[in-house]
């Protein structure tokens, strides 16, 4: 079983079967390593299969086969939204049998439990690549992304942009991108050059407004709030990024009702940096019942966008970002 960093050192084409197992908002990441052990293969013919309970490896063994019968070079990829049933784990036993250095196999499923990876469908592959999405497996992300044009990034500056993006890896690899477009091969990103990128993003500073409320800085808040809540786009953002802050809010309530420590409570939630604090800060400031008022609210905004109440959103957000930095716990 490898990690993300031993993965990008190993030889891929030494590796004939893989599986990729992953939580659904790791999707941009495992999607970035697919295209990788792809583009890492040479004169291979690629094959992708969406796979629900019903389906049946036979199509994928017919491939294999044939690629005897023309001397094919293949990479098939199955994508399970969930994860292989007890009959389509038989099937994956017999198949893997065929797998070879001309018939290659990439499977992404769900997450795999220790229950999952006992059992022999799973340990007859050749390498299991699991996904955890914490700040260090993106830190191996992003410079292996920035690596592939010949470009280096800072420390600090590296840190800025896990801050402002969290877990939203689909704009995370879509800002790398971007950087490998606006630098050259040879160049190492400062902190200067990413405050000023990232910066000019409104979604990222969406994120930005998500720390500043959690921290209770109500005039640091709504200056934010009324330079990015100008399109819709930004505001349907940010009811999903509130959404999102008040379900971790709740998750660490319970887990430290239930006894749990505080750190640990955030550390399963896969937040890092700034928000790591900003989150402890709004625990000890929010009550549980005002947390849940918010969530109300936010039901109330969103029917307002739909056109199925006639108030205007903004000064809806407005008030609850005005919420969010009270004290009341």
């Amino acid at each position: 079983m490898l990690n993300l960093n031993k993965f990008f050192q190993a030889n891929i084409e030494h590796l004939n079967s893989f599986v990729i197992s992953f939580g659904e908002e790791y999707g941009s990441l495992a999607n970035y390593i697919e295209d990788y052990i792809a583009s890492s293969l040479i004169d291979v013919k690629k094959d992708t299969f969406l796979a629900d309970r019903y389906f049946s490896f036979d199509v994928v063994k017919e491939i294999f086969l044939s690629s005897s019968l023309f001397g094919d070079s293949n990479l098939v990829i199955v994508r399970f939204k969930t994860k292989p049933t007890i009959e389509q784990s038989k099937q994956l036993l017999e198949l893997i049998k065929l797998v070879n250095s001309e018939n290659r196999l990439l499977l992404q499923c769900d997450k795999l439990d220790k229950k999952d990876l006992a059992s022999g469908w799973v340990g007859a592959f050749d390498d299991i690549l699991i996904l955890s999405g914490d700040s260090s497996e993106s830190r191996v992300w992003i410079n292996h992304m920035l690596k592939a044009s010949g470009i280096t990034i800072q420390e600090s500056a590296l840190e800025l942009l896990l801050n402002l993006n969290q877990n939203n890896y689909t704009q995370l690899r879509q800002e790398v991108h971007k950087f490998t477009f606006l630098y050259p091969a040879n160049y190492e990103i400062n902190y200067e050059d990413a405050l000023e990128q990232l910066t000019d993003n409104a979604q990222f500073n969406v994120f930005a407004l998500s720390n500043a409320y959690l921290m209770g800085d109500v005039n640091r808040s709504l200056k934010i709030f009324s330079n990015v809540c100008i399109d819709s786009e930004n505001v349907i953002l940010l009811i999903w990024l509130i959404s999102e802050d008040i379900r971790k809010l709740l998750q660490i309530k319970n887990a430290v009702k239930n006894g749990q420590n505080i750190d640990s409570a955030i550390a399963s939630l896969r937040v890092w940096g700034d928000a790591v604090n900003a989150l402890k800060f709004a625990h000890n400031r929010l009550s549980y019942n005002l947390l849940l008022s918010i969530l109300d609210e936010i039901a109330r905004v969103d029917l307002a966008i739909k056109g199925l109440l006639p108030d205007s959103c903004n000064p809806m957000l407005e008030k609850i970002v005005m919420k969010f930095c009270q004290k009341d716990a």
